[in-house]
């Protein structure tokens, strides 16, 4: 999509905040969270031509107790289909 990355989002009130993965229109996957933790599954079919296959990943939490008042970022993640 053209943005540069990591972005920092400190101008856009999220001080301390990097956006490492760019968003994709439709893959976000909201999630609930109890007690600070959430998790999450990704379900792939067995195609060996998927082997070797990295994607990349980053939470944002929607939370009035964070340091702004809105929200906080995850450091980015990475995994490789095996």
């Amino acid at each position: 999509n053209g943005l540069p990355l990591p972005l920092e989002l400190s101008p856009f009130g999220f001080a301390g905040c990097h956006l490492h993965v760019a968003p994709l229109p439709g893959v976000g996957q909201p999630l609930v969270h109890s007690g600070g933790t959430a998790s999450w599954s990704l379900s792939l079919p067995g195609n060996p031509v998927l082997a070797g296959l990295s994607f990349y990943n980053q939470g944002v939490s929607f939370d009035a107790g964070s340091a702004n008042g809105l929200a906080a970022f995850s450091n980015a993640g990475t995994g490789t289909v095996r």
